[in-house]
């Protein structure tokens, strides 16, 4: 009923499509270009918080732009922050080209299982599986003293559970 009443103009139903659309919730794939699309349609309305929305993906964009490519420099800091940026905002992509860039022998030392962690409490299974076939320690304990096994007890992820039992956690 979302799509319907935003199409219809209902600002509410707009930002609320939008947030749908940048967090790839109910099934429907993640696309930040169509979440601002919807976002802006509200905020034209008028809806603040559609505003707010899209002020932080624009500076989410530029910020992970920064980050990616100083890491692109071999600044291991800068690669941490990109790599959890795109953990936390769900950016398979992102990832995936952090992954790529952690086979550099410098930035191996950027892969760390608290964002297999990570993945896992904000429910980013496809992220969390694409880390752990990185081939990250998964029996190291995150500063916070948990192991992924534990994150993923925690948040009750029989998927992720049983990938991690398979491979020795």
């Amino acid at each position: 009923w979302y799509r319907k009443s935003a199409e219809g103009g209902y600002s509410k139903a707009q930002r609320e499509l939008g947030r749908v659309c940048r967090e790839g919730l109910y099934g429907e794939k993640r696309d930040v270009e169509r979440a601002k699309e919807w976002y802006a349609k509200a905020a034209n309305q008028g809806d603040a918080l559609a505003s707010v929305s899209l002020e932080s993906i624009r500076k989410f964009t530029n910020d992970l732009a920064v980050a990616k490519s100083a890491a692109k420099q071999g600044d291991i800091h800068a690669a941490r922050k990109a790599l959890m940026m795109a953990v936390s905002e769900g950016d398979l992509e992102t990832v995936q080209e952090m992954l790529n860039a952690s086979t550099n022998a410098s930035m191996a030392t950027v892969m760390n299982p608290a964002y297999v962690s990570m993945a896992v409490m904000r429910d980013k299974t496809a992220i969390a599986e694409m880390l752990i076939d990185s081939g990250i320690d998964l029996n190291a304990a995150t500063s916070s003293g948990l192991t992924v096994l534990h994150s993923a007890v925690l948040k009750g992820n029989m998927r992720i559970i049983e990938l991690l039992l398979k491979r020795g956690a």
